[in-house]
């Protein structure tokens, strides 16, 4: 029923910002941390949101969290490669779909879900023409359903999301970066187009609907 599964969200977002952050990451907190970062225009972004039109998720954390002794938490502080990544709390087993299309370069599906190790991430990238990369992790045991080399259009279903590697709570981690690996190039700021107006990128906390685009 709604109300149950309204109230599970909340419990789940409470233990998320509670339990693992000293302070509360409100969206004023985490808009003025990256307030001078400039954003691509949402309304004409080359990306939609990872999963299929119709469905909605929460964004469970979002850009510049603050950093604090809890990195796990807290992975997309201001100083990491992830910085301008999310994670969306997504239930293992749902479809994820190309946020962008391009050329699948990178994969792996070979290990369980809820092993919590890192490194041990389940993940799909794709090159785009750009020579960006978008980054899908954490997918369940053989989850990717593309093949290496394969190309791919935006929305195409690339995998199932799962709960592998470093992960306490099943999501889906999503980030754009400017080369293969991240750790040693960062991540990039992006937006989507086809939700609610996002020009800051999106706000941890805030559930939003894929749209037709």
């Amino acid at each position: 029923m709604r109300w149950l599964r309204l109230y599970i969200i909340v419990i789940l977002i409470t233990t998320w910002t509670v339990c693992c952050d000293k302070e509360e990451n409100s969206s004023s907190d985490i808009l003025s941390i990256c307030q001078t970062t400039e954003y691509p225009n949402w309304a004409t972004s080359e990306y939609v949101l990872p999963y299929p039109v119709g469905t909605s998720f929460i964004a469970v954390q979002g850009n510049c969290t603050k950093k604090n002794d809890h990195w796990h938490w807290n992975s997309h502080n201001v100083d990491s490669p992830w910085a301008f990544a999310y994670d969306f709390l997504m239930p293992i087993g749902t479809i994820v779909t190309a946020s962008r299309g391009g050329e699948v370069v990178w994969l792996r599906e070979n290990n369980m879900d809820s092993d919590n190790s890192l490194g041990q991430e389940n993940a799909i990238i794709i090159k785009h023409e750009d020579n960006t990369f978008s980054a899908y992790s954490h997918l369940t045991h053989e989850g990717v359903v593309v093949e290496l080399g394969s190309e791919v259009s935006q929305g195409d279903t690339i995998a199932i999301s799962g709960n592998s590697g470093l992960s306490s709570i099943a999501h889906l981690h999503f980030q754009i970066s400017p080369c293969l690996e991240p750790e040693t190039c960062g991540s990039l700021p992006v937006t989507f187009k086809n939700t609610i107006p996002n020009p800051q990128g999106l706000i941890m906390g805030e559930e939003y609907p894929a749209m037709e685009y």
